[in-house]
């Protein structure tokens, strides 16, 4: 889905943006173009470090 369909889903949620970023983080996983993602998130580290765990 493309990024502006994403802000449209998610519309003002508080975290939107870390659930987008762990949406593209997954989709860049799955698509076995690259080993690895390197995140650099200001704010939400911890948001983002906790969905991504449950991911694995």
């Amino acid at each position: 889905m493309p990024t502006a369909g994403r802000a449209l889903r998610f519309g003002l949620a508080r975290d939107a943006g870390v659930e987008i970023a762990c949406d593209l983080i997954e989709e860049i996983r799955g698509s076995g173009a690259f080993d690895g993602v390197h995140l650099i998130s200001v704010a939400r580290y911890r948001e983002i470090a906790a969905r991504l765990e449950r991911l694995r």
